[in-house]
Parts: structure tokens; sequence; C-alpha cells
């Protein structure tokens, strides 16, 4: 636009093309009081696809804001030494959907952030190189025009601003990820080697150890048992337990589907193996729900409704935790007779058979969402309700699990008492001698029933 259609009192939308706040305008607009720092911004790569009309390149408000402007050296600024890296290059730099229509290569700020100077810039080091320290500031071109700071041809001079005496050959190494050529061969072998050393060592030592264990629980396992499950009740667990597995991987791999562990599993087939994995998860979820018939059917039992009676919390339980905590503090002797079910296993079991239909519910109001939903809520609170469901399937799914590994596993793992594992969630059998302990106020099952 001519000189004077931009002023104090003609105000614009930044949308239109007369503004001063206009996309390509703002450069000119910051040119009124920082002719020098403007001028360096046209001749840089930044600058030239400005004046080329991309919507994408980034303008002086992209870095350093747009009210809010505070000096580079405000730990608060965008362009701080803290902040510039990761918050403001990385933001253009590391979006796959720009560097693919601008033809850039990507992973140029992880080849960064895993590099000596990304490292300790990550450790608080505000002094140590960033973007603009090799780059420059405003005056950024290309790394093959002479008058770049990176041309190799300046690379001693720019390196040697913060390494005095640096040499023409450590100066032309690779500062970010080691690329190709001879400088980075050596440091690519080592890399490799110990790969594989970490591979063959620690893979080595986890079967060891695999084989130490599982032998272990062989030989604890023999001698006279007693019968803890039933093989319908072990059956049930099974089932409980391969779909409660699946369903936490299955699960968080959606919730966490940038985690290297779910790359591995289900990153492949262009978008196919998250398809897959949305499929395992409900059928998985099937599972579950087949299992929680089942159990229901199985109370209906004469052993199902003794094993409901024997979980049912008494006073006993009462006196079961209370004795507990004076035990582990010293203040008693012997630990309380626990009868067939435990206190702890009482409490785990209710809160599973909760946990199981509030998982249910939700899981299935997220999966028919439409239907459910539709039926359920009326105008505006059917979004509510889908997101009160995601939130409680989700956090519920988080209970679950630590619950699990925190309490399950050690009470038939990692208990001393029971250490190396309590058998009986495999084959249903308990040693005699385990089960005497843990359970002294329990008859064991008559003699046709135990396995001598």
């Amino acid at each position: 636009a001519p000189d004077g259609t931009r002023t104090a009192h003609r105000i614009l939308s930044s949308s239109d093309p007369d503004s001063s706040t206009y996309h390509f305008n703002i450069p000119d607009t910051c040119d009124r009081c920082h002719e020098r720092v403007t001028q360096d911004f046209w001749e840089g790569v930044h600058g030239k696809l400005v004046r080329l009309g991309s919507d994408d390149a980034p303008v002086c408000t992209h870095c350093h804001g747009e009210h809010g402007i505070v000096s580079a050296s405000d730990p608060r600024s965008p362009v701080s030494a803290a902040r510039l890296a990761v918050q403001t290059c990385g933001r253009c730099h590391e979006s796959a959907a720009l560097n693919e229509r601008l033809g850039i290569s990507s992973g140029t700020l992880r080849s960064y952030v895993d590099t000596y100077h990304g490292l300790k810039r990550k450790s608080g080091d505000v002094h140590v190189a960033n973007c603009a320290s090799c780059h420059g500031k405003h005056r950024i071109l290309r790394h093959t025009d002479p008058r770049a700071r990176v041309h190799p041809d300046n690379l001693q001079q720019t390196c040697g601003e913060c390494h005095p005496g640096i040499s023409d050959a450590m100066a032309k190494s690779s500062i970010h990820d080691p690329g190709n050529g001879v400088i980075d061969w050596w440091p690519n072998f080592f890399r490799i080697l110990y790969l594989w050393m970490i591979a063959i060592t620690i893979g080595a030592m986890l079967l060891h150890n695999l084989l130490h264990w599982f032998r272990h629980v062989r030989v604890a396992s023999r001698g006279p048992s007693v019968i803890r499950l039933s093989r319908g009740e072990t059956a049930q667990h099974w089932l409980l337990m391969i779909s409660f597995i699946v369903l936490v991987v299955s699960g968080f791999s959606l919730r966490h589907s940038e985690a290297w562990w779910v790359s591995v599993l289900f990153g492949w087939g262009g978008g196919e193996g998250f398809v897959i994995r949305g499929v395992i998860h409900r059928v998985a979820a099937i599972l579950m729900i087949i299992w929680t018939v089942w159990h229901a059917i199985y109370l209906l039992t004469r052993r199902g409704r003794l094993w409901f009676w024997d979980m049912l919390p008494v006073w006993s339980d009462v006196e079961g935790v209370l004795g507990s905590l004076a035990y582990f503090v010293g203040l008693r002797a012997q630990p309380p007779s626990a009868k067939r079910f435990s206190y702890a296993e009482k409490a785990e079991y209710w809160a599973l058979l909760w946990g199981t239909v509030l998982m249910t519910i939700t899981g299935l109001m997220l999966w028919f969402d439409n239907e459910i939903a539709g039926v359920l809520a009326i105008g505006n609170g059917r979004e509510v309700l889908l997101k009160v469901a995601s939130v409680i399937h989700y956090y519920e799914a988080w209970l679950a699990t630590l619950a699990i590994l925190v309490w399950h596993m050690y009470a038939t793992v990692f208990s001393p008492t029971v250490y190396p594992m309590n058998p009986a969630w495999w084959s249903g059998r308990m040693p005699r001698a385990m089960h005497d302990h843990e359970h002294p106020g329990e008859a064991p099952d008559p003699p046709d029933q135990q396995d001598e």
C-alpha cells in the first residue's frame, strides 16, 4: 500500500492486505524502528520466502511474539537462550506437514537435542550454543551460501566464537546427529557396537535370571499341595488375566500413541497396525464381558455361593487389618490368622468387581457412543456424558493397572512369604506349607481333593 495509508487511526484487521499487521506487511512495520534488523531478515531465507508470498514463512511476530515482547535476555522470551531451540525454531522445523510441503528434512531439532550442546541446554546451561549461535539470528542463510555462518569455509570462525583456537577439521565435524562421512564413521561404529553389546549382555542376564526363577518355582511347587482354585476357577482367572493385560496394553496405546513401545507394537502398515489395535482392544473387551457373565453364573453354583459368602467382609477382617499393622511395626510377634480369604484378597476382589462393571459400562458408551449417548443424553448433555465416560474409563484403567502392579503382584510374587511365586494362579494348587502359613485359619480340602 502507498505510504500514509497505514496510520494510528486507520486500524484494519490483520487479515486485510492494507493492515500494518497483515502477515506480509509485518517486516515493514517493524522496519520503522528496527531498520538494520529488518534488512538482515530480508536477506535471509525466511525473508526471501516472505517475498515469494509464502504463508508458512515466519515473520518477526512468529519468533518474538505480538504484544508481550520482552528482551532476549529475559527467560520468558521465546528467543531466550533457554527457549529458542525447542519452543521457537522447533515449532516450524519439527512440523511434519510443513517440512513435507517445503521439502525440508525433519528430525533437525531432535538431532540437536541429542548432542552435547542440546544436552547441556536441557540441563539448564543458557550459555551453550543454540540455533542462533550457529545459523544467525535474523540473517539466516542456506549452508550453501558462501556468506552463511554455517558454510564450510566459515565454520572455523563461527565455532571459534565459543571455542577459540578450534581446528578447521574439528569445526567441520558433524554438529547435529552424525551423518555420512569419514569423521562420522567411528562414532557410528561404536554406537552400533554398544547397541549389540547392550542387547546381548542384558539379554543373557535376563535369560539367566528367568531360568533361575522358573527353576525355583518348579522346586517350590513340588511336594504336598492344597487345591486353592478348582479347574473352573483357574480357567476363569486365566481368561480374566489375559483379557486384562491385552486391554491395558491396547488401551494405553491409544492414549499414548507417540510412545516408542506403541510404535514397536502397532506402528506398522501405514496406520493399519493402529486399526488392528482397536480390533484387539474390542475383542479383549468382549472376553472380559464373557468372564463377567461366566463368573456371575459361577456364583449361582454351590461352590460359587460358598466363594461369595467367604468373600463377604466380616469383623475379623478389621481385626486382621489392625493385627497386620501391629505385626508390621513390631508390636505383635505373629501375623493374624487368616481364613480362606484374607482382608487383602477380599478388598481386591470387590475392587475387581466394581472396576469391571464401571469399565464395561463406560467402555460400551464409548464403543457405541451414538446409540447409547443418544438415548441417555438430552441436548448438549451427550457431549458431557461422553467426556465423563472417557475420563472415568481412562483413570479407572490407571487405578486398576497400578493396583495390580503394586498390590496383586506383590501378594502373589514378591511377598517374602510366597516368593518366588504362589503357583495357585498357574495351576490352582498351592504348596501346603505356604497355604498353612498364609491361611492358617482355613481347613484344607478333603484328602481326595489334595495332591499329596
